[in-house]
């Protein structure tokens, strides 16, 4: 690592004190969002761990909720048990040219934090003011840290099984829109 970028990590490490005091007085999607702000303006040399943004995957997109996304946490949080979570890589892709960034990052432990699954939700803004849903079932992170960091057995459908149990149907919207033809590039 060059000395500039060394620098730049080392202001990368005193923001992460100052997100990490800020989610005692604010809500988690508040900070992954300025973290994953940050992570696209920083040079590419110094993005990594926390601070790589990917690509939302595409196999992962279930629906479009018709409900804004504060809606979206708050219900998928006090009716259905999903928990915020910050640990997860930070997500956007490419809409018209722009890049839009996650506005929830939710996990559900079906049997608990020690549990072998647990199902993962994004949650993206649309100009409408509706909510893209993105979610897949995966190894729990707590359980099995090296084999869910290392992405094995993740299941986009198991996860929009779920989340179709829990919604409404009324409210979920299938966009014929792909975005794997307009997708931010994470580098």
């Amino acid at each position: 690592m060059s000395r500039e970028d060394y620098r730049t990590w080392l202001r990368v490490k005193t923001y992460l004190i100052a997100a990490t005091l800020f989610t005692l007085v604010t809500d988690v999607w508040r900070l992954r969002y300025y973290a994953s702000l940050l992570s696209y303006r920083l040079p590419v040399s110094v993005r990594f761990g926390p601070f790589r943004l990917y690509d939302a995957p595409e196999e992962e997109y279930v629906a479009t909720w018709k409900v804004d996304p504060a809606t979206a946490r708050q219900q998928l949080q006090t009716e259905h048990g999903f928990e915020r979570f910050f640990l997860s890589q930070l997500q956007a892709y490419g809409r018209n040219e722009t890049t839009i960034f996650e506005r929830g990052n939710l996990v559900y432990w079906p049997n608990g934090k020690t549990g072998q699954w647990q199902y993962h939700v994004r949650l993206f803004p649309t100009s409408e003011g509706h909510t893209e849903i993105w979610a897949h079932q995966e190894l729990n992170i707590f359980r099995h840290p090296n084999d869910h960091s290392q992405g094995k057995h993740i299941s986009p459908v198991k996860g929009e099984q779920h989340l179709r149990a829990c919604i409404d149907s009324n409210q979920l919207i299938r966009s014929s829109r792909s975005s794997k033809n307009d997708t931010f590039r994470s580098a």
